[in-house]
């Protein structure tokens, strides 16, 4: 038996977005063709269309040399569904196209139109803040950018992008070799990862807070107050990638200063919690040295 349209348009739908990021342009138009047609003959399916004309204007931006056709394509989805969630991403989409091309100007335009038109959605709304501060900064206007990347946080506080501003304005200001500004600015950002975390403590962000808190008190030599952000990731985000790259920091922090059973106990917990590591050999070899400096004798327990 045929599927129901409802059903079959669903499932047409999750092809063309399995197909596009397979870069399958011609299967995905197929699909896209099929769902058309369904919602021609069951209008009560319509809602399906935001994201049908979106994927139709996405697939352009992959197959056109130049972006203009795709830009009014995306455009014209961000005009008809203003409300649609398809809409937000197409005028998001316009911008990175834009910017992919060089044309910075109108590329801001759209990120700018997010902010106005969209910025309540999470999705969106700080991912276009964070282009429209790089983009800023490469025009010439870095003030702008600075506040720019400021704002993310207290309105975006929950995204990838809150994590990744503040420690973005430290490391602008070293490459425009402002080395007093970066450091203020590392402090500064200290204090705003550390509000970030008591704003949410259950947050999916709160690995990349303490990852990017520890990034700016490493490099201003606050040890103790690294060492203590490196033994709350050991407890709180156990398993996750920026731990284990916490922990071989922590071991060399440690034995910078002199610690070495504090810096072999952080190696144990690298081996503990990564054992499939290819540095896992490595590790285990300076852990042995680290316990004979700290006066152990033998081999060290596996």
């Amino acid at each position: 038996n045929p599927n129901p349209p409802a059903l079959e348009a669903q499932v047409r739908a999750r092809l063309v977005r399995a197909y596009v990021e397979q870069g399958n342009t011609t299967a995905a138009l197929s699909e896209l063709n099929a769902i058309d047609a369904i919602v021609g003959t069951h209008p009560e399916y319509k809602s399906i269309k935001p994201e049908v004309d979106y994927s139709r204007a996405k697939i352009r931006s992959v197959t056109d040399r130049t972006p203009q056709a795709a830009v009014a394509l995306l455009d014209r989805v961000a005009a008809q569904y203003p409300t649609s969630a398809f809409g937000a991403r197409a005028l998001l989409e316009a911008g990175v196209l834009l910017e992919r091309h060089k044309l910075r100007e109108d590329a801001l335009e759209r990120y700018r139109a997010v902010g106005r038109l969209y910025s309540g959605d999470p999705r969106v709304g700080p991912v276009a803040l964070f282009r429209q501060a790089m983009l800023e900064e490469q025009t010439g206007n870095w003030d702008g950018a600075k506040r720019t990347l400021e704002t993310i946080p207290v309105k975006y506080p929950a995204s990838q992008a809150a994590a990744e501003a503040p420690i973005t304005v430290a490391l602008r200001y070293l490459a425009r070799k402002d080395r007093p500004a970066a450091l203020a600015a590392l402090s500064r950002a200290i204090v705003t990862y550390q509000e970030l975390i008591a704003q949410d403590t259950t947050s999916a962000f709160t690995t990349a807070f303490r990852w990017n808190m520890l990034r700016c008190q490493l490099p201003l030599g606050k040890w103790e107050d690294a060492l203590r952000t490196i033994d709350e990731m050991s407890a709180k985000d156990k398993g996750h990638p920026y731990t284990a790259q916490a922990l071989l920091e922590g071991a060399r922090v440690a034995k910078g200063n002199r610690l070495p059973d504090r810096a072999a106990a952080y190696l144990k917990r690298y081996l503990d919690d990564y054992p499939s590591s290819p540095l896992a050999t490595q590790v285990r070899s300076e852990r042995e040295k680290l316990l004979q400096e700290a006066g152990g004798t033998g081999p060290a327990k596996k």
